[in-house]
């Protein structure tokens, strides 16, 4: 009996370690193919966006290179079709000759060197005689005097003081027509400044 009993007690352990060790190789083989199937998710998700990126890349270059394409044929249009160009529009005046001005831009030099088209010009036998008819309506206006010059530092050329002594020529010649010229000599040592200093 005790014989027996061991055979038993022996099988039942053989079964029993068979058992733990079906059980571990079944969770390995299950692990091994989950670990499987989540790199083989990863390898596609990691293709997908190298996909997209590629695509996103392309589009760029697309656009990018249609820019430029764009940018050089309208380079190329303005060159042939500017103002100046040999197949520019005639737009300026019915006889085809349009008339130009310096325009205000200046090299490093001060030199103007640039043209700009004059919208208002004349041929020189229009401007002499618009300048005849001037000269003949000016000469039949009476002549007014004319104003001084305006300077530079706005102040007017009546407030300015002349002269060394430092006198006011209209107050005082108003002063000394209506009297007392005494007063005259302090309003002006008084009220006659330099116009820079104002």
């Amino acid at each position: 009996a005790t014989v027996a009993g061991r055979r038993d007690e022996v099988r039942a352990g053989l079964l029993l370690r068979l058992q733990v060790a079906s059980d571990a190789h079944a969770r390995r083989e299950e692990a091994v193919v989950q670990h499987g199937s989540e790199r083989w998710e990863q390898l596609h998700v990691g293709l997908h966006e190298e996909e997209e990126a590629r695509r996103a890349e392309l589009s760029r270059m697309r656009q990018q290179q249609e820019r430029q394409e764009a940018r050089l044929w309208a380079k190329l249009q303005r060159r042939l079709t500017h103002q100046r160009a040999p197949w520019a529009p005639l737009q300026e005046s019915s006889n085809g000759r349009g008339f130009w001005r310096l325009d205000m831009w200046e090299n490093s030099l001060r030199e103007r060197i640039r043209l700009k088209p004059n919208q208002r010009g004349t041929t020189h036998h229009e401007a002499a005689k618009h300048r005849a008819s001037g000269a003949a309506v000016s000469s039949s206006a009476p002549q007014k005097p004319a104003l001084p010059p305006p300077l530079p530092s706005g102040v007017p050329l009546s407030q300015l003081c002349e002269g060394s002594d430092g006198e006011e020529w209209e107050r005082v010649e108003r002063r000394l027509k209506q009297g007392g010229a005494s007063s005259v000599v302090d309003e002006v040592a008084a009220g006659c400044r330099s116009p820079a200093l104002t």
